[in-house]
C-alpha cells in the first residue's frame, strides 16, 4: 500500500468526462500531467489520473490545457512497469497562473529489499538511514512491485527491526524524482514501524 495525502498544480492532459462506478454512482474522470526532475538532469512527465464528484467541477470547465490546483488523497500503484496515480481531491481550483509543483506525505506499507540498511553520517556528524522497500500489487498475469527508497534522519533507539525482509509501515515527505528515464519515489521518513501482516 503506497498513498499520498498532497497538493498538487498541474495541468489538464486529459479532458474530463462523465463515468460510472460500479453502484451506478457518476463521477469525473480527467487526468493531469506535470513534470518531474532528478539529480542529473533527467526529466520525465508525471500522470495523475483524477476521479471526484461531479459536484466539484464540470466537464466545460475541465478541458485539456487548462490548469488546476488539486488537494486529496493520491493511491500509487504500479501497472505495466509503470507508475499509475490515481487522486481523488478534496479541493478543486482552476488557475492562471501559477507553477507546476506537488508536494505532500506518504503512506507506506511494504517489505524490505535484501541489501542491508546503510547508515551513513552528514556533514555536520549526524547519523541517518538509507534503505529501500517495495510494495507489491497483484495483477492477473504477474505481481508488480513499486520500490520507495528512504532516508531516515535521527533514527531512533530500538529500530533494529530495519533489517532485510522485515514488512514495515512508514510515513514520511513525499519526494519524486528520475532514474533511467522513470519517475521515482523517495521519502524522508518521519516514523516507521513493524507492520504486523494479518493473515487470516
Amino acid at each position: 500500500m503506497i498513498k499520498s495525502n498532497l497538493k498538487v498544480c498541474a495541468t489538464i492532459n486529459r479532458a474530463a468526462s462523465v463515468k460510472k462506478d460500479k453502484k451506478g454512482a457518476s463521477y469525473l474522470s480527467y487526468g493531469v500531467q506535470l513534470p518531474v526532475s532528478g539529480k542529473n538532469g533527467e526529466s520525465q512527465t508525471l500522470v495523475i489520473n483524477v476521479m471526484m464528484a461531479p459536484s466539484k467541477g464540470s466537464v466545460s470547465d475541465l478541458t485539456v490545457g487548462r490548469r488546476v490546483a488539486l488537494e486529496g488523497e493520491m493511491a500509487i500503484h504500479k501497472h505495466g512497469g509503470k507508475l499509475s496515480c490515481y487522486l481523488r481531491p478534496e479541493r478543486v481550483e482552476l488557475v492562471e497562473n501559477g507553477s507546476d509543483s506537488i508536494e505532500g506525505t506518504l503512506e507506506f506499507r511494504g517489505k524490505l529489499g535484501k541489501k542491508d540498511v546503510e547508515l551513513k553520517e552528514d556533514k555536520n556528524g549526524n547519523i541517518y538511514m538509507v534503505f529501500s522497500a517495495f510494495s507489491t500489487d497483484k495483477t492477473k498475469d504477474k505481481p508488480e512491485f513499486t520500490w520507495v527508497s528512504f532516508l531516515y534522519f535521527d533514527p531512533k533507539d530500538g529500530e533494529d527491526f530495519l533489517k532485510p525482509g522485515t514488512y514495515i509501515d512508514a510515513k514520511g515527505t513525499l519526494q519524486l524524482g528520475v532514474y533511467h528515464d522513470a519517475v521515482t519515489l523517495d521519502c524522508l521518513v518521519d516514523e516507521v514501524k513493524p507492520w504486523i501482516l494479518n493473515k487470516q
